[in-house]
């Protein structure tokens, strides 16, 4: 069973947090609608929001929706009736608002509308002659008794003495002849507006949907809430359903009964005036249709004000809540630990609850859910100097002001692309690791408005990241570990790429860097002179690893495992190393964690706090464990939060007692914690000699290498007559041609640079008959028309029409399998994206037709033909897939062979007779063209992402192995490897053929040529 260590004291010592954005000014803004005999003309009211409109005989319709002053990202959730993202919205049910006009009518108006919308059109008609002055909505429909009434208080310009003015448009008790004059205050009455109790949830995520009133007057562009609210989290219990049944939120001060509403003023006020109860109770919500209690982010609805002595009473089920009468537990009562203010429109957060009585020594006092649950957040990073917190979420950094550490305001959302994983402020600059697209640097001159300086490209998936001085390291998984020169952090150079087991994080301290590798190891380098850099020790820990952080002589580094069979002395845990001396580090002591599988998020994490006694350590799927090391041979966990079902936790830094924990499903939490402080990094000495560049060579006989110019990894060849153009990463795109001469004894080759294209990032190159595409990352594809010389034109780019979504308008690797599309290879999200190719030669057209991902696309698992019937083959971990590419007006998938699963260095390509040619395991697999079974089966003993000569040879090349083979398959039933070149200095892709030779891009060993 998961379980909660340490209980969550939200009352214990609470001061509520308001979440929501200060109100916007109201523009002035009148309401037209003047009812004459004939009906009156019609009057359109479009800004604002707010549109009423008279007809022929003599009817109103009347189009509105709620005020939204919370545009701001992440959404705060207030609702004045349903939930729908930062929205408010009309419910199906909401069909009836009361229009009072100048003459003292109350007029109901009704929709037929039973839509979810923002807006809702309503019908009726007012008092001849009279204008709309009022239009409150009570959340009653059309058929039910409201008896709300408007009241000009006794001096009033309008009122006549001893009398009140009635229902249903009744005009006898008003003077008309003052109609329209200033009035002295206003107010709206009747037993049928109040504060309903007990509050009913009917919709999760919302509040009762009885426990609502809005408002709206000549002036306004929507109608505003009266009411103020106490947002909360019921949690799940161990069954799957709430483990709360009920809360009651009690004061000194009346928080539910009959209401008044004054709107004399600027803000609608209101207040108890009948009736008065001191407590609200909200019970959760039964689903029949699931059979559940169902558990989630809720709110209680109260008249704005400061309530004190504020108390809540929590009555959880006993035993899990299966049936909709099942057993309660003890009530227990928090109380706030000081006057509580809730402000009209918005909400106070109280976070989430406890199940159970808390006691004193509990970590957390307080939990904000700051994103919404359904949100998935990748890094998370803290600048305490600047009180800024940075956030990756879903292709977005958002910066926070935490001068309020519990209350963050958003100050700018950032477009990034790719996954956000790590990110480190550092002086002046945000550098971010996303995976797929390698690293983007932001300038923070203003830590609160970032703004984009530099994409950084990697030739791996760039997840570990830190920064020390004038060097970046980024831990690239199974490529190992890169060294990078941010000297003029606009213009990041490679220094060098150093393999490791699989690099997952990195961090630097005092001269020496350490990688933490998924295959359970530490790895420690000398970096103090990167022209020199050393490889020190490995050290074996007990699980995978992943996660660490040096604080003066201490290595702090947490492991999990990846295989169910694993127990805890090989599994989740926090390590504690001395690393006095780095070449002999040794084991202190380990903490366990609980034994819990779950594959799919793999990073496990530990952040020392500035107390110097406590660990925070993200264990994915397993939860937030707090370890005490104070006691460092005998750390113990205090504390352990687990998450719902399926989150993960992703990350997590400290402010000044506050943890922000990033989930990949419950959202972004900021957790009120007095042992949390930043652990201030002391860098120590700092690497030097970052002017480094590692000469990478190659030595086998059968290749000659060219590299660009200026320092870039090479990633793709395409040719073009005798020229070949090479997508050089950050260096650009080159166009090289090879000159041979052969002599009985040799063959000399010698390639040439014959023109550059200066982009600031060229990644996949294709051409098709006198067009080329070239990847140019956030750029989207640029084209080019190809003419003699070779000279390139830019004749369009590829970007709007890449995607609807703006983080997946981004390119890594462009093809051009048939004369019809072009595949944009996006390597996360979309995947792979089919764009129809239409219009001229000189003014060509792309429609974006379709996208499929089923891999980590950092490598091309696609052909760059198609095969017969134009159908392009996929390589996929579940199998080889066949995208019909044979119309221009889609691109489905037409069918599946499931029994040919790839993996990370394997591929596809197009073969004979139209046939593909699959590699997985050390075999070729030959598919005829769309089949769903495969032909042949051959064995070769390599494996590596295949290229076809268009006759009897592959290539085949491993980026992460850092080799490649050459193959004959004259005789495909025995497959022969000409031969394997192994331990190169570069990562090779995908080759192509020209002349019968092999031309392969090695990263920064450059362009290989076959001799």
């Amino acid at each position: 069973m998961r379980k909660i260590y340490s209980i969550i004291a939200i009352f214990a010592a609470l001061t509520f947090v308001s979440c929501g954005r200060e109100e916007m000014p109201e523009e002035s803004q009148e309401i037209p609608g003047q009812a004459g005999n004939d009906g009156g003309q019609a009057h359109d009211e479009d800004e604002g929001g707010v549109e009423i409109k008279a007809g022929d005989d003599g009817t109103f319709s009347i189009t509105t929706g709620f005020e939204n002053p919370f545009t701001n990202t992440p959404p705060t959730e207030t609702r004045s009736h349903v939930s729908g993202g930062s929205k408010v919205y009309w419910s199906s049910g909401d069909n009836a608002i009361y229009v009072f006009d100048s003459f003292g009518g109350k007029n109901k108006f009704t929709s037929t509308q039973n839509n979810v919308s923002e807006t809702r059109t309503f019908t009726g008609s007012i008092t001849s002659g009279s204008e709309i002055e009022y239009i409150l909505w009570t959340g009653k429909t059309k058929d039910a008794t409201d008896n709300s009434n408007r009241f000009i208080e006794p001096g009033g310009d309008v009122y006549n003495e001893e009398v009140t003015p009635g229902n249903g448009g009744s005009v006898v008790e008003w003077d008309r002849t003052k109609a329209g004059s200033v009035l002295s205050r206003n107010l709206f009455r009747g037993n049928t507006l109040k504060v309903v109790n007990p509050q009913n949830i009917s919709t999760v995520n919302t509040f009762a949907s009885s426990a609502n009133i809005a408002i709206l007057r000549r002036g306004d562009h929507a109608l505003r809430n009266v009411f103020g609210y106490i947002r909360f989290t019921v949690p799940q219990g161990a069954d799957g359903n709430a483990a709360i049944k009920s809360v009651q939120f009690s004061a000194d001060e009346d928080m539910a009964g009959e209401i008044q509403i004054d709107y004399s003023g600027e803000e609608p006020v209101t207040t108890i005036c009948a009736n008065g109860s001191k407590s609200v109770t909200v019970n959760m919500r039964w689903n029949g249709n699931t059979s559940r209690y169902e558990d989630g982010t809720l709110f209680a609805v109260l008249p704005a004000g400061t309530y004190n002595n504020l108390q809540i009473t929590i009555t959880p089920f006993a035993n899990g809540a299966s049936t909709q009468n099942a057993a309660t537990g003890t009530p227990f009562t928090l109380s706030a630990a000081r006057p509580v203010t809730i402000k009209r429109g918005q909400y106070t957060d109280c976070g989430i609850l406890p199940t159970s009585q808390p006691s004193s020594s509990d970590v957390f006092t307080q939990i904000v859910q700051l994103l919404p649950k359904g949100t998935s957040v990748g890094g998370v990073c803290v600048d305490a100097e600047h009180n800024a917190l940075y956030v990756g979420v879903g292709g977005h950094i958002q910066v926070y002001d935490i001068t309020i550490p519990m209350s963050p305001a958003l100050k700018k959302t950032l477009t990034i692309f790719g996954n956000p994983r790590q990110l480190r402020a550092y002086n002046g600059k945000l550098y971010v690791t996303a995976r797929e697209t390698g690293v983007w640097v932001y300038d923070l001159a203003k830590p609160l408005q970032p703004t984009f300086l530099k994409h950084y490209d990697t030739t791996e998936l760039a997840t570990g990241l830190d920064v020390a001085g004038n060097c970046m390291f980024i831990g690239q998984r199974q490529n190992g570990v890169e060294f990078v020169d941010i000297s003029t952090p606009s213009k990041p150079q490679h220094i060098r790429l150093i393999d490791t087991d699989e690099s997952q994080s990195v961090f630097y301290s005092n001269g020496y860097l350490y990688s933490g590798e998924w295959s359970g190891k530490v790895t420690i380098f000398n970096a103090k002179n990167l022209n020199n850099i050393q490889l020190l020790k490995t050290i074996n820990l007990q699980g995978y690893g992943d996660g660490l952080w040096v604080t003066g002589n201490r290595l702090y580094v947490s492991t999990g495992h990846h295989t169910p069979s694993t127990q805890n002395a090989e599994g989740h845990g926090m390590e504690i190393w001395d690393v006095t001396d780095r070449e002999n580090p040794s084991f202190i002591s380990r903490v366990e964690f609980d034994t819990f599988y779950k594959s799919g998020t793999d990073c496990w994490l530990p952040r020392p706090s500035g107390d110097g006694k406590t660990i925070f350590c993200g264990d994915v799927y397993n939860g937030l464990y707090v370890v005490d090391a104070e006691t460092e041979t005998n750390p113990q966990i205090i504390a352990h939060y687990t998450l719902s079902n399926d989150s993960a936790v992703t990350s997590l830094d400290l402010a000044n007692g506050v943890v922000y924990m990033a989930t990949t499903k419950d959202g972004l939490l900021a957790m009120k914690c007095s042992r949390a402080l930043p652990c201030v990094r002391d860098r120590g000495t700092l690497p030097s000699n970052a002017s480094a560049r590692y000469n990478y060579t190659t030595t086998t006989s059968r290749y000659v290498a060219w590299k660009p110019e200026k320092r870039g990894a090479v990633h793709s060849v395409a040719s073009w007559g005798d020229a070949l153009f090479v997508g050089c990463g950050d260096a650009g795109l080159a166009v090289v041609k090879v000159t041979r001469t052969s002599s009985w004894w040799n063959t000399t080759v010698t390639p040439e640079t014959y023109a550059t294209l200066n982009l600031s990032y060229a990644g996949g190159v294709a051409v098709r008959g006198d067009r080329l595409y070239v990847s140019q990352g956030r750029e989207g594809i640029g084209v080019y028309k190809i003419t003699e010389g070779p000279v390139l034109t830019r004749i369009a780019t590829i970007k709007e029409d890449l995607s609807n979504d703006e983080t997946q308008r981004y390119s890594c690797w462009v093809s051009a399998p048939n004369d019809d599309y072009v595949v944009n290879g996006v390597r996360s999200g979309e995947g792979y994206q089919f764009i129809a190719v239409g219009g001229t030669d000189q003014n060509p057209t792309f429609t974006f037709r379709g996208s499929k991902t089923r891999n980590v696309n950092y490598n091309k698992y696609i052909s760059e033909e198609v095969c017969g019937g134009n159908r392009l083959p996929y390589a996929t971990r579940d199998g080889l897939f066949w995208i019909d590419l044979s119309s221009t007006e889609s691109a489905p998938v037409s069918s599946m062979i499931t029994e040919i699963k790839s993996s990370i260095p394997c591929g596809v390509t197009n073969f004979k007779n139209g046939d593909a040619l699959i590699t997985a395991d050390g075999n070729l697999y030959r598919v005829e063209s769309g089949a769903s079974v495969k032909a042949q089966t051959a064995s070769v003993g390599v494996s590596g992402l295949p290229r076809w000569d268009g006759n009897n040879t592959l290539i085949l090349t491993h980026l992460l192995g850092r080799k490649f083979s050459k193959v004959d398959v004259s005789n495909f039933a025995s497959p022969s490897v000409v031969y394997t070149e192994e331990n190169l200095s570069g990562n090779p892709e995908p080759g192509i053929f020209v002349d019968g030779k092999a031309i392969i891009p090695c990263g920064y060993q450059g362009l290989l040529i076959e001799k």
